[in-house]
């Protein structure tokens, strides 16, 4: 390559090398940040931002009243708990259709640790009598015995509030069912 050449190449070469640095110092320029605002006292409360999601200063919704404790609400977790059993006890269903039925008597949590489950693994397949109190219930909680041909299940309620429906945080079997004499 000749003299002149060479001085072109190099001078292309530093041209580029200059137009490099000139954007890398365009883009270092834009992420540096000029505040506009002024700074505040420390005499003077800082103001504060609209609390976000998952924030602990966000709102929450309002609390549902106190559900009452008595022989309708009694009555009603007696009903809820011999639904959901009537619903979980029919392992001849397939999965979607045996899910569909029982999800909505769910609570969250529990709707979470049924998901998945496989009807053809609950035992029982039928309510074989009328379902009983287990245990001194409250205003927020209830347990119901519901025999079934397997045994009896133990089904613990739960509900939010007043007007708030009886929905199941767990079904578990209690012993086999009684054989007859």
């Amino acid at each position: 390559m000749s003299a002149r050449g060479r001085r072109r190449s190099a001078a292309v070469a530093r041209l580029a090398a200059v137009a490099a640095l000139a954007g890398c110092a365009a883009v270092l320029a834009g992420c540096g940040s000029v505040r506009t605002e002024p700074v505040p006292d420390a005499d003077r409360p800082a103001a504060t931002a609209a609390p976000g999601p998952g924030d602990a200063g966000a709102a929450l919704p309002s609390a549902l009243p106190s559900p009452t404790d008595d022989a309708a609400s009694d009555g009603a977790a007696l009903e809820a708990a011999r639904t959901a059993v009537t619903a979980f006890a029919r392992p001849r269903l397939d999965p979607a259709t045996w899910w569909a039925g029982l999800a909505p008597l769910l609570s969250p949590s529990a709707a979470v640790a049924f998901e998945g489950t496989d009807p053809a693994e609950v035992p029982a397949s039928a309510v074989t009598g009328p379902p009983r109190a287990a245990a001194d219930d409250t205003a927020y909680l209830a347990t119901v015995l519901v025999p079934t041909d397997t045994g009896d299940l133990a089904v613990l309620l739960v509900r939010e509030g007043a007007g708030a429906p009886w929905l199941v945080e767990r079904i578990t079997p209690v012993g086999p069912a009684p054989s007859a004499p």
